[in-house]
């Protein structure tokens, strides 16, 4: 088979430097509303794929409103793969002037893919299973009596505490390998670092990072190559980044 029609297999690990702050409201019904307002026009897949964040919000009994969190399952604290993605259309976004690229979004969509679904945080080669604190800053917001200050709090993980990190697989379909250059991802990567982050207030420079960035192989047959990890190893969740 020609190279050219061969997958591109990346393995990012995102190393945080900055504090990433909670990215879902605490309150259930709150989120409900806003993927149903999201799935209207999706498939079933959209359906199934509401059950399962619903299902990994945390299930304490918050003092709810304006309070954002961490996904969280059985083996901890995560994001969701489209979360990756959302990271790089920002990024490109921002440096598209730079790069020559254009319909950015609907080449991301089509041609760049992030495995596994959930992608878990680690530290020091384990799950983080609870956030380091909460963060609380004030708020203005404009209201139908005016402008109103309130008190904004969110779940945080800070890297002060030991280095936090999301590792992933990138798969770039064979039609995206001249877009999708190993350059054009890199500088959408090095943008997370002084630009825009992971997480809620990125626009504040939290969630920034370094990044990691290792070809895997060029080919379909990539993943059957790669080693297993072995049972209980913290990669699990991460497709056995190296």
């Amino acid at each position: 088979m020609s190279g050219n029609n061969m997958m591109r297999i990346y393995n990012l690990k995102i190393i945080f430097h900055e504090i990433m702050l909670g990215h879902a409201p605490a309150d259930r019904e709150v989120y409900q509303r806003f993927i149903q307002a999201k799935e209207r026009a999706r498939d079933e897949a959209a359906a199934e794929a509401k059950g399962d964040e619903l299902a990994s919000l945390p299930i304490e009994d918050l003092e709810k409103s304006g309070w954002s969190v961490f996904h969280k399952d059985e083996q901890g604290l995560l994001i969701y793969n489209y979360m990756v993605r959302g990271v790089f259309k920002a990024a490109a976004e921002a440096v598209t002037g730079t790069t020559g690229m254009t319909a950015y979004r609907s080449k991301i969509d089509k041609f760049l893919f992030v495995t596994p679904r959930r992608i878990h945080f680690q530290r020091n080669g384990k799950f983080i299973t609870e956030p380091d604190g909460q963060y609380e800053r004030p708020i203005r917001v404009m209201t139908m009596q005016g402008p109103r200050v309130s008190l904004k709090r969110s779940d945080h993980l800070d890297p002060t505490k030991g280095e936090f990190t999301l590792s992933c697989r990138l798969h770039i379909m064979p039609l995206g390998r001249t877009e999708i250059s190993e350059k054009r991802l890199r500088s959408w990567l090095d943008y997370g670092d002084w630009g825009s982050g992971f997480g809620e207030w990125r626009s504040g420079g939290f969630g920034r990072f370094h990044y990691d960035l290792k070809l895997v192989q060029e080919g379909e047959d990539a993943e059957k190559k790669e080693e297993k990890p072995k049972k209980g190893q913290a990669v699990e969740s991460t497709a056995a980044v190296k």
